[in-house]
């Protein structure tokens, strides 16, 4: 995503698995995204969250059989947005907007022999961006991991094609983003103007 014009992204969300037994993993939902924008300091023990959630493994039980794990995986979601400008310095909090881990294949065997059937585990979501005014925050955009299977017929390459999510951006500088308001009196009910 090209931040460079100013323009803030949320994370996208995770790829379902695909399935056809209706046991498939659900994609994992994409990371929030969070501005603040603060006259004095941030500081102190917090976090602030953007993560990617994680993709759902393809575990369903097929009541008939007993077999579990023969559709595929859901994607690791992306990880969000952090932006952060402060008057004073920014220390001490961690700031994260890592993807989601990929979900996994667990195919045991039923009444069927299945333990050799492969479907596609998901991939781990890209992270995300952070940008601050200043300060050295512990800040971190990981790509999610890729989920694997434990099929017996890839024992050889449990990714199966599944791939991590690549690095995000965490060094970027609040310094290209103005928001002016227009001189009025707010009250309760009513509204102002905010032009970014």
């Amino acid at each position: 995503l090209d931040y460079s014009t100013g323009r803030l992204f949320l994370g996208g969300g995770g790829g379902a698995g695909d399935e056809n037994e209706n046991y498939g993993g659900g994609g994992g939902n994409g990371g929030g995204l969070v501005f603040l924008w603060v006259n004095g300091k941030i500081y102190g023990n917090g976090v602030i969250l953007a993560n990617g959630g994680d993709g759902g493994d393809a575990t369903g039980n097929q009541p008939i059989t007993g077999t579990t794990g023969t559709d595929a995986a859901g994607g690791g979601g992306a990880g969000g947005t952090v932006v952060l400008s402060a008057g004073g310095n920014i220390s001490n909090i961690s700031i994260y907007a890592n993807g989601g881990k990929g979900g996994n294949q667990l195919i045991k065997k039923g009444l069927f022999n299945y333990s050799t059937e492969a479907e596609g585990p998901g991939g781990g979501g890209g992270g995300g961006y952070i940008a601050i005014s200043g300060g050295t925050p512990l800040k971190l955009t990981a790509g999610g991991v890729n989920g694997t299977t434990n099929s017996a017929g890839l024992t050889e390459f449990p990714p199966n094609g599944a791939t991590k999510g690549g690095y995000g951006i965490d060094n970027a500088v609040f310094d290209n983003y103005n928001i002016s308001v227009i001189n009025d009196t707010v009250c309760k009910g009513s509204s102002a103007l905010l032009q970014a």
